[in-house]
């Protein structure tokens, strides 16, 4: 089940990025469709630039009508529109994030981007699951071009400070490259292509949250609960009886390779250091030393890299820092001007 869940995060990554050089989006395992004309041209007419607030309500129903780009910002085509659509809300099954965009002609009356994606984020009900997983990207086209990724709940978790930059600079040329150029909807694409890519990569073991105070939060998965035993397990068992004959010949096999007499040596070598002496020379002379070793060194586990959890591989782990915004709910996000 988990190595099929992988390929088929794997072929979506692989559709996301082709998608944004073919005009249309079919393949196999993609089931979602954008949503209707009139919740398009709803969600594209959201006055978000005037006055934020007022469409905070409107925006949420649209979204739980299944919308997630709001192209208030008239930035994209119609074809690129049911495109992306389709891309958001696959990416959102396959890492199970609330994965939206918004685009506006200003900041609809806050300070900055951070203010207003934390705004429609939390008044506009986004997120998954009690702690409102997901994340949202903000394109704000007026006097200063501003773009904001925002992360919420255990999306903070994958998409780190060190994920944005990898989204922002290097991922496909990069998102700020493809802004800068007026590619509003490929940089979409590659957005929802690093938040993909992020999640397949895991939690990796340097990531930490960061608040405003410096206090630092590891992330530490839990403990999977105990089971109980079932049927299938007392078979299980059974079968591992019917061929615990092949131990004697594991049992031959060690002595063969000699395993106690490596273990007797190792023994005798120990041995030896904790009471040899130690002659330092000056000149001719010759000073023994009357301190002995004591202590045996335990060399340490090596690490086996990258995985979830513990590795560290990839683009994203390190530092999130978060802050608190409305309703005082802890979110990430980091923004650039393009």
């Amino acid at each position: 089940m988990i190595r099929c869940k992988k390929l088929l995060a794997v072929l979506l990554s692989c559709i996301v990025m082709a998608s944004m050089a073919i005009p249309a989006l079919a393949a196999d395992g993609v089931t979602s469709q954008a949503p209707a004309a009139d919740l398009r041209e709803a969600a594209d007419a959201l006055d978000i630039s005037s006055n934020a607030d007022l469409v905070t309500d409107e925006l949420g129903e649209l979204h739980a009508a299944g919308v997630h780009l709001f192209d208030a910002g008239a930035l994209m085509n119609t074809q690129e529109k049911d495109q992306l659509e389709v891309i958001l809300a696959e990416v959102s099954k396959a890492t199970g994030f609330d994965v939206n965009v918004v685009t506006s002609n200003g900041l609809g009356g806050c300070s900055d981007a951070e203010e207003l994606a934390d705004l429609l984020y939390y008044k506009g009900g986004l997120g998954t699951g009690s702690e409102k997983d997901g994340t949202l990207l903000l394109i704000s086209i007026a006097r200063e071009n501003d773009v904001y990724i925002y992360t919420h709940g255990m999306a903070i978790r994958y998409v780190t400070d060190r994920g944005m930059d990898y989204i922002y600079d290097d991922l496909e040329g990069g998102m700020i490259s493809a802004l800068q150029q007026g590619q509003y909807a490929k940089a979409a694409a590659i957005y929802a292509q690093g938040v993909l890519t992020l999640y397949n990569e895991g939690i990796q073991q340097d990531q930490h949250n960061v608040d405003p105070q410096g206090n630092t939060d590891y992330y530490y998965p839990q403990e999977e609960p105990k089971k109980s035993i079932s049927i299938f397990e007392v078979l299980i068992a059974g079968i591992v009886s019917a061929v615990s004959g092949i131990l004697p010949v594991n049992g031959v096999k060690k002595k063969y390779a000699m395993e106690a007499e490596k273990r007797l040596a190792q023994g005798f070598n120990q041995a030896y250091k904790a009471t040899a002496a130690y002659v330092i020379t000056q000149g001719d002379k010759g000073q023994l030393l009357t301190r002995y070793t004591k202590t045996i060194p335990i060399p340490r586990p090596q690490s086996t890299g990258g995985g979830r959890p513990g590795g560290i591989s990839g683009h994203g782990g390190g530092s999130s820092h978060v802050s608190s915004g409305m309703g005082g709910s802890m979110h990430g996000g980091s923004g650039r001007k393009f």
